[in-house]
């Protein structure tokens, strides 16, 4: 290995083990595609991307009735609910709203985004997710568009997040209290930054740095960087998923392509590709990360050799993945087409393919068709959904967004279909009268719904199965890279970054003024919404103020949108694995035995 790394012995032996299965596997060669499958999938393209449009306008519409200007609509109570404050489910939904021609909706957001959208509410924002949704979606707006009025919003939004760098270490809080201006740790992380939230800013703070001409945001994410590429011996090419903010050195030994890391190794490509490929640290950052992957995480069940990712604990191996993994088969096979030296590159397209068949297998052995937040693979039976804790689905993008590449890029129609079952189910079970919500447990028929829905279903799931079904240059792949919002930015050449001068420091943001509910550009009289509230007082009461706080911490839980329970050791989620599935078999005899 080269500078840095620690390579254990048998490094190599596994390495070679899993490149020899995958030269082994079906899918290493392509699969034979009859002329008439294309013709097939070519005719019901156009029709299937109209679908897929008349569900991002169904959840539109329904957003725009009962939550215009909130984070999000409640698909079931049919009302809105913040945790950022910042119109989230509009921001995230611009570049989509473009990509589909939907020019009419677009301008209505953007006047509402010019005249009220405000950043100083949230007492616990996450830097990470404002920063992939809100300043994500508007400078993919802006670039789009053209209309200054997203930049201008950008650069305000971006001096703010700003702030969170402000310590010594220069590695970023957690969260924000946008009101304040103060920067925070959740507690569970014991004052260490997360390593998918340090290193998912970079994409977004170079190109605000390109667009105002201002290199201070462009420093400050390149920095952090620099400190976890430098940070000390990294066992098997990996990073572990804490940083020490007081220190710089990795708080834990904890390795995973899921929650908590995920989006690192994505940007560790992009970056590179952003730039026009000369920025090379990134690049040979990533290729080592994904031989340790290889030789390290790759594993397969029994009895029907599913390719699969496991993590590391810090002690062993836990065989949990994520449903966020399923991004991996698109950044492999992004990897692979960009770099034409790249060691391995049949057997990482192989590898993509493998894992794209494995989360195709993890949704269709469910019962509504979707897939729960992970799964644990089990000797004998391939892999179990959890029972309860974990079988939410909550209309995640991950597996759609590798169905889309593996598509582009092999043209096999049999990412279309499997794509195509996905949306069937989400139509089916997620659907209500006025939006989509989150499944409960994927395995209940008739599926409850929840009264949620991300922002990332309109911004990512909806944009990338419409991508599937449309003509291929629709997204240029030359021209962008999608950040991990699935917000299209565009690719430019380095030098425009290096010309850069230091400008004099902007004016300190001035305390926010407060207002009253009454006055706030969010506030919609109540009885407008719900005839049957008149009475109710349009001052928020110190519950309902205790009640934000609670919802505003909740992005402690479903950090990198998921509801980990990141707090309990992975230890304890094992236990947790194992006694569910004991509880599933006990459940299973007794049936039986009635």
């Amino acid at each position: 290995g080269g500078m840095g790394i620690a390579v254990p012995e048998e490094f190599d032996n596994s390495l070679n083990h899993i490149l020899e299965e995958l030269r082994r596997s079906a899918w290493s060669s392509p699969r034979d595609i009859s002329a008439e499958e294309k013709v097939a999938s070519n005719d019901l393209a156009d029709g299937r991307r109209e679908a897929v449009k008349e569900a991002f306008l169904h959840a539109w519409r329904g957003y725009q009735k009962f939550a215009w200007g909130e984070d999000e609509i409640t698909p079931v109570s049919q009302s809105g609910r913040n945790w950022l404050y910042m119109a989230a489910t509009m921001i995230d939904s611009l570049s989509t709203l473009w990509m589909m021609g939907l020019t009419e909706e677009f301008d209505q957001a953007k006047q509402w985004i010019e005249h009220h959208l405000k950043f100083d509410r949230a007492k616990q924002a996450s830097v990470f997710e404002t920063n992939i949704r809100i300043l994500g979606g508007l400078l993919s707006a802006y670039e789009f568009s053209g209309e200054t009025v997203f930049l201008s919003k950008a650069k305000e939004l971006g001096d703010k997040l700003l702030v969170s760098f402000n310590n010594p270490t220069g590695i970023p809080y957690a969260a924000l209290d946008m009101q304040k201006l103060k920067g925070s740790f959740p507690s569970w992380s014991g004052s260490s930054a997360i390593l998918s939230e340090y290193g998912t800013l970079q994409l977004e703070f170079k190109s605000l740095s390109r667009h105002t001409k201002d290199p201070k945001y462009a420093k400050a994410a390149e920095r952090v960087m620099r400190i976890a590429l430098s940070a000390e011996k990294r066992s098997h090419k990996l990073f572990p998923t804490y940083l020490k903010m007081a220190t710089g050195r990795f708080g834990n030994r904890v390795y995973t392509f899921g929650a908590l890391a995920d989006s690192f190794y994505e940007y560790l490509l992009k970056q590179w590709l952003m730039t026009k490929k000369v920025e090379t640290i990134y690049r040979e950052t990533y290729d080592d990360t994904i031989e340790g992957l290889l030789s390290f995480l790759i594993k397969q069940s029994s009895p029907s050799k599913l390719f699969y990712v496991a993590s590391y604990n810090g002690r062993k191996l836990t065989h949990k993945m994520d449903h966020l993994v399923c991004f991996l088969p698109a950044m492999l096979v992004l990897g692979v087409q960009n770099g034409a030296t790249q060691a391995y590159a049949s057997e990482l397209i192989t590898l993509a393919k493998e894992l794209a068949f494995t989360c195709h297998q993890i949704y269709s052995r469910q019962k509504t068709g979707l897939s729960p937040e992970f799964v644990t693979f089990v000797e004998g039976r391939d892999f179990i959904a959890p029972l309860n804790q974990g079988a939410y689905y909550i209309l995640r993008p991950e597996t759609l967004e590798s169905f889309f590449y593996l598509y582009h890029y092999t043209g096999d129609p049999i990412y279309q279909e499997w794509g195509w079952e996905i949306f069937e189910s989400i139509q089916k079970h997620a659907r209500t009268e006025v939006a989509f919500g989150h499944i409960a447990n994927v395995n209940v028929i008739p599926a409850k719904v929840d009264d949620r829905m991300e922002s990332f279903f309109l911004a990512e799931t909806l944009k990338y199965a419409y991508l599937l079904f449309s003509p291929p240059k629709t997204f240029d792949f030359d021209t962008h890279v999608f950040n991990t919002e699935a917000h299209p930015l565009q690719i430019f050449d380095k030098s425009e970054l290096d010309e850069l001068k230091d400008l004099p420091p902007t004016p300190s943001v001035s305390p926010p003024t407060s207002f009253t509910a009454a006055e706030s550009p969010y506030h919609v009289p109540l009885e407008s919404r719900h005839p049957s509230m008149r009475e109710a007082p349009s001052v928020p009461s110190a519950s309902s103020h205790q009640q934000l706080a609670q919802s505003a911490m909740e992005y402690t839980t479903s950090l990198h949108r998921t509801e980990e329970l990141t707090a309990n050791s992975a230890a304890d989620m094992e236990i947790a694995a194992v006694k569910s599935e004991s509880q599933a078999q006990y459940s299973q005899l007794t049936q039986h035995a009635q």
